[in-house]
């Protein structure tokens, strides 16, 4: 499980970089290299470096397929980085699975507002809610 330290780096990361992608429809780089450098840092301290290493790798690949189709852009794919490298393996299953219905409720709402682009950032920020909901409760 996530701690709380870095469930609170995350969301503020997320919630930044929310407000950012609304009003101006993209991300400021800084937001998620910063998340990931303060990430890749305290993992270093962790008994579980490798496991924070290859969930941030398997992100990228993940995140990197969904910007190359057109999905979401490459913001996106550096915040779900800067989350894999804060997860252990049950989180980031458990992320999985809200960012799966936060996409799909993303997608009916541009759908229903006949808009081609998302701001999907906010989306991820309520599964990264969600997810650490469901694993604490």
């Amino acid at each position: 499980m996530v701690s709380f330290i870095s469930f609170i780096i995350v969301l503020i990361t997320l919630l930044l970089s929310s407000i950012t992608d609304i009003k101006k429809k993209e991300v400021p780089n800084v937001l998620p290299q910063l998340c990931l450098s303060v990430g890749l840092f305290l993992s270093f301290f962790s008994p579980h470096l490798t496991q924070h290493i290859v969930i941030m790798l398997g992100c990228a690949v993940f995140g990197y397929v969904l910007f190359y189709n057109g999905v979401w852009g490459g913001a996106d794919t550096r915040l779900l980085m800067a989350i894999g490298i804060f997860s252990t393996t049950q989180t980031i299953i458990m992320y999985g699975i809200w960012l799966l219905i936060s996409m799909w409720i993303a997608f009916a709402v541009a759908r229903v507002r006949c808009k081609r682009n998302v701001a999907f950032v906010p989306y991820m920020t309520f599964a990264w809610i969600m997810t650490y909901a469901s694993l604490t409760f």
